[in-house]
């Protein structure tokens, strides 16, 4: 092999590796940017069916009114925490059903809590 076809598969190496971490960077700031944005109150108020709950939760210690003024975001008790695979899945599961059951009108979309876990937040 000559030294200068060793030299373009150096640089070939060294673009892939660079390529595959701004992908690999990109594909994650994608995520988590994706995953905030749909995880505030405002995100998961915005059906219509889910503005009794944005009233009551603007009225209740979840929503501020605490001595500390602390607010609860919706997936801190609406979805599991165990690890990030299962977070992602649940989110996945629940925006599927209340935003497609909502749409179509399947009756008690964005209403089940028959799988939300126990709130573990104190305030």
């Amino acid at each position: 092999m000559t030294t200068q076809r060793k030299w373009l598969l150096s640089v070939m190496g060294v673009l892939g590796l660079v390529t595959l971490v701004l992908l690999m960077t990109g594909g994650w700031v994608l995520i988590e940017g994706t995953l905030q944005a749909t995880s505030d109150r405002d995100f998961c108020t915005t059906c219509h069916s889910m503005e009794p709950f944005a009233s009551a939760y603007a009225e209740d210690v979840h929503g501020g009114r605490n001595p500390r003024g602390l607010r609860v975001a919706c997936v801190d008790c609406h979805l599991p925490h165990e690890s990030p695979l299962q977070f992602l899945a649940a989110k996945v599961k629940t925006g599927i059903r209340d935003g497609c059951g909502a749409r179509i009108g399947l009756p008690g979309a964005g209403l089940d809590r028959s799988t939300r876990p126990s709130c573990r937040i104190r305030l």
